[in-house]
């Protein structure tokens, strides 16, 4: 005789729970139902998550869906950003269980979402779990690849239409607080090789920065410094990445000890930009003043490491810039002057104009200087917690800093008789509609980190009129 046995709704869900746990295997592809789910990437920076990838429920199967780390789990389809993916729709319309619920609907299948780390520990699994609602579960298995937050935005942005109805969405509530939390460790420099007499060269040295964006052959930069009798002197300090020292570190040596340079050749790892490359390399120089200088310019005339030099010696403590142009003579920088607002960005007043117009005009104090080119007591860098985390582009993170230069005490200033030629820093980015979302969010940092302050406290932006210094 067999015996019935009876017990509680409550029990029987539990039981059908424990059932249809996870255990490691991805189970959406084995639902009956019309629910496909996939992942397009799955980054993972400084404790926090971003994830991208699409679910195609045209018949609203799914109640929710869940990130899950051991016994930690939060929601994250009532905060993920909805996007167009007209791909998937076209992947499934054939299907005969996809056909009726995907006629004249929309293709809002694919989502991004920032989610903080579950507790846990870094290296705990992950896995996103879908509640149906007949209460059936299925779940998703994540390998998150850990990169720098800056790398991760990079990439994710690659696959983003800049046209995208949800842009605003993806930015404000997806990608900066994404890149928000990022952390960035110091820039320090690994090996090093001597080439020249670098200790031994006098004046302030020059912390050279060659990313791999540049040209491979630099030995055109490097004739230029030759031929001018002051930065032929000067100490020389070239900074590369670990993988581009590793390929032309030794013929970089040859053509230092050619042209009698007093160089010295640093490499480091932990670079995203050229920023990262001076910063390294300033850290790992003792004196007491440094000339940063980008790889992507070069000097218009002899006789510029001088006039810095005699200048920051007139001022001592300060942060002096050049002009900074393009390769057809049009101002690309030329002072960054104070504006009303804190959160917006200091005006380029002279931004477009012929390097002419600048003739005559004398060394002037302004908002901040241009990090691209400057000389600057070593101190103040460091002190000063070097470059920002979370910018892409190099434009508003060298301004980041000269802002905080100039708020720390630092006076900032534009050498107008100096003039340096090149173009923008590309900081990794490939193409223009990549570009201008890289502006986008940086232009977004900026303006949350240099809000007004709170009443009471020190405005962040110098508000002060720019002061004209006589000769």
């Amino acid at each position: 005789m067999l015996l019935q046995t009876h017990t509680s709704p409550e029990v029987l869900l539990r039981l059908r729970a424990a059932a249809n746990s996870f255990d490691g295997r991805e189970t959406v592809s084995t639902l009956s139902l019309p629910v496909r789910m996939g992942l397009d990437n799955v980054f993972q920076a400084n404790g926090g998550l971003l994830i991208s990838g699409w679910l195609l429920d045209p018949d609203s199967h799914v109640q929710s869906v869940r990130l899950c780390c051991q016994r930690a789990a939060m929601r994250i389809d009532d905060r993920w950003t909805r996007i167009d993916r007209s791909d998937v729709t076209d992947a499934f319309t054939d299907q005969p269980s996809f056909r009726n619920g995907l006629e004249g609907g929309g293709h809002g299948h694919g989502f991004l979402i920032f989610a903080d780390r579950l507790a846990g520990g870094a290296q705990a699994p992950l896995h996103l779990e879908l509640t149906l609602r007949d209460s059936r579960r299925a779940f998703l298995p994540l390998t998150p690849l850990r990169i720098p937050a800056r790398a991760a935005v990079l990439r994710q942005l690659k696959s983003i239409n800049p046209t995208d109805w949800a842009l605003p969405e993806i930015i404000d509530r997806q990608i900066v607080p994404f890149l928000s939390g990022s952390e960035r460790p110091l820039p320090t420099v690994g090996a090093t090789l001597e080439a020249g007499s670098f200790d031994r060269a006098g004046g302030p040295p020059i912390v050279v920065a060659v990313g791999d964006s540049e040209e491979e052959d630099i030995a055109p930069f490097l004739g230029l410094l030759a031929l001018d009798p002051e930065t032929r002197r000067a100490p020389i300090a070239l900074v590369l990445t670990a993988a581009r020292f590793r390929r032309q570190a030794a013929r970089i040596r040859r053509l230092a000890e050619f042209y009698q340079l007093s160089l010295r050749l640093m490499s480091t790892d932990a670079a995203g930009d050229v920023f990262d490359l001076l910063e390294a390399g300033a850290r790992a120089l003792t004196r007491e003043t440094v000339v940063l200088l980008a790889g992507s310019l070069l000097p218009h005339r002899r006789g510029w490491y001088g006039k810095l030099a005699a200048a920051h010696a007139a001022r001592k403590g300060s942060i002096i810039s050049p002009t900074l142009a393009y390769e057809d003579h049009s101002v690309r920088w030329a002072g960054s002057w104070p504006t009303a607002e804190a959160e917006c960005p200091p005006s380029a007043r002279y931004a477009g104009y012929p390097l002419g117009a600048l003739a005559g005009l004398k060394l002037t104090q302004v908002a901040a200087a241009s990090l691209d080119c400057c000389i600057l007591p070593r101190e103040s860098l460091l002190l000063a917690g070097g470059f920002a985390a979370g910018y892409l582009g190099s434009g508003h993170k060298g301004l980041d800093l000269g802002l905080r230069l100039g708020r720390s005490g630092t006076e900032s200033y534009w050498l107008p008789s100096v003039q340096m030629l090149g173009s923008d820093e590309a900081s990794g980015v490939t193409t223009a509609a990549t570009a201008a979302l890289v502006e986008r969010i940086d232009q977004r940092m900026f303006s949350i980190r240099w809000a007004v302050a709170p009443a009471g406290e020190t405005e962040p932006t110098d508000r002060a009129s720019a002061k004209r210094i006589s000769a």
